[in-house]
């Protein structure tokens, strides 16, 4: 059966590895290591062992002029493109919005709205990111993005003990919502949507979705069969608690992005991610590949 790839939950790799991805494609193949095990399989990147690709991305612009590369071995390309509107305190190297909204967008005109999911994830709430800060910002970016959305996912920020630890020595304080809170705040924004022609559905936490919006499955495998034909696995396999995706292979790996997001967590240690990119564009760059922030996302 062919696998669905993701590209990926773990590091941003059109923003920051999309010349190591080229490159595995063209190969055929990437080594992908197990996060816990630490054990190497090897997954084909060939064309009829690809159901889709299924890509992670803050900023898709590295990419966008690489697309017919990908599209050599498969147009079968689903995008998951993260827009927040939090200020640059907590991702520090997102792209403006205007030029992130224009890439979503674009990605929309080339392959379909039904290709593309805008993410307005994570909301972190705090004394000065209330709830009608997020209405605010999501508001704004449903009038633009509303000729090319369907689907908007939502969730609110995971504090696993790295985030929560990180947010403490920034000194932020962040709330944790009750769920009474995060349900009035998702049924406006759900609300919201429906005025621009948006769905919003709510990612790994079913108490919040009530009756107002749907819930989430990021890696959805019927979706993907109505969007590219032949058929995924349909099994499910969480990868936290709440989630519903079905199954796929991650080729992604963790301490690897560079965008320096304060609740993340796919990042543990920041010395591991400087060192980690620095010897993969050093090993990019001896290869004649002018990496230039780009650098591969596996050890």
């Amino acid at each position: 059966m062919k696998r669905v790839i993701s590209a990926s939950r773990r590091t941003d790799i059109p923003a920051y590895h999309t010349e190591w991805f080229l490159r595995r494609l063209k190969e055929g193949f990437v080594y992908v290591r197990h996060p816990f095990k630490h054990t190497l399989e090897r997954v084909s990147l060939r064309a009829e062992d690809i159901h889709a690709i299924v890509f992670w991305s803050k900023n898709y612009s590295p990419l966008l002029s690489r697309l017919e590369e990908v599209e050599r071995v498969t147009k079968a390309l689903f995008f998951h493109h993260t827009i927040t509107a939090l200020p640059p305190l907590f991702e520090p190297h997102s792209p403006p919005e205007d030029e992130a909204t224009g890439d979503l967008l674009y990605l929309s005109r080339r392959y379909s709205a039904g290709c593309v999911v805008w993410r307005f994830d994570p909301i972190v709430l705090t004394d000065e990111l209330t709830p009608e800060y997020y209405i605010e910002g999501f508001t704004r970016l449903c009038e633009r993005l509303a000729r090319g959305v369907r689907d908007c996912y939502v969730s609110f920020v995971n504090l696993y003990p790295k985030v929560s630890e990180r947010l403490e020595t920034m000194g932020l304080k962040v709330r944790n919502p009750l769920p009474e809170e995060k349900l009035l705040l998702v049924r406006t924004l759900a609300t919201t949507g429906r005025r621009y022609g948006i769905r919003v559905s709510v990612c790994c936490d079913p108490h919040v979705a009530g009756t107002s919006a749907g819930r989430a499955r990021c890696v959805d495998g019927v979706k993907l069969k109505g969007l590219f034909g032949i058929e995924p696995s349909l099994r499910t396999v969480p990868t936290r608690r709440g989630c519903r995706c079905t199954e796929s292979v991650d080729v992604g790996s963790y301490d690897t992005c560079p965008a320096g997001c304060i609740y993340c967590y796919a990042n543990a240690d920041e010395r591991r991610v400087a060192i980690r990119l620095k010897r993969h564009s050093t090993y990019f760059n001896a290869l004649g590949f002018n990496v230039a922030g780009q650098s591969s996302s596996v050890g």
